[in-house]
């Protein structure tokens, strides 16, 4: 078989042709930013509207595993799975820049593909590398996946939200260890990521005013938190 490697990109990880195409020239790549060693910044969702002649880089996180169409949203609605930042979907996939979203019931940070069940088509399971098979239940813009977002009697803060700069994870008003941290703002770009953060407080001062997202890990569970900026 010979090499069709038309991104430059070697670490391709999974192909979807479009459902909506009639004449399958639309397809979407995962691709992988780079493997054993430093990544290389080119990993995200690709997109060809000529059959891999030329492809648009449409999600820029740095390692998608794959992604799925939903069954019942006639080619609009696309399940996008990170390899460290969790589950994501687009309503208008279609579109020239599309916009993503994260599933926020999705509690992993690492799933690996996205399965439709074609006898409920509201129906999804998703593996995952290290936390199992999850079943959810789709609508047109909301995914529900029945499965606690932290560990069972802990309940996640921080404070203070709003924030002018510091902030604390907080159990109980006691700072809780956390591990790997991205925070995002409200069109899905990740604005700031820390590796193995523990329990010292966060300095949000080079964000500007607004709403973030901030994603981050309790051991295996993956946790989403909201929290506005204001100065």
């Amino acid at each position: 078989m010979s090499r069709f490697d038309p991104m430059g990109v070697p670490w391709t990880k999974d192909l979807t042709i479009a459902p909506y195409d009639t004449t399958q020239s639309t397809w979407y790549c995962g691709v992988f930013s780079g493997w054993g060693g430093p990544p290389n910044n080119l990993g995200g969702l690709y997109r060809t509207t000529n059959r891999g002649v030329s492809w648009t880089r449409i999600n820029d996180l740095l390692w998608v595993e794959s992604c799925t169409f939903s069954s019942i949203s006639m080619g609009h609605h696309l399940f996008m799975a990170s390899g460290e930042d969790g589950l994501w979907f687009s309503s208008d996939i279609q579109n020239t820049n599309p916009t993503f979203n994260f599933v926020l019931s999705y509690f992993f940070s690492h799933p690996v593909r996205i399965f439709c069940n074609p006898y409920k088509l509201n129906e999804i399971w998703v593996t995952s590398f290290g936390n199992g098979l999850r079943v959810g239940y789709v609508t047109q813009d909301i995914t529900e996946f029945p499965n606690p977002g932290q560990p069972e009697g802990m309940e996640i803060t921080i404070f203070p939200n709003p924030s002018k700069g510091n902030i604390f994870f907080l159990s109980n008003g006691i700072p809780v260890r956390i591990g790997n941290v991205n925070v995002y703002d409200v069109l899905g770009k990740k604005v700031m990521s820390l590796k193995n953060f523990g329990t010292k407080p966060m300095n949000l001062e080079t964000l500007k005013n607004g709403v973030y997202f901030i994603r981050f890990m309790i051991g295996t569970s993956i946790m989403t938190k909201k929290i506005e900026v204001v100065r």
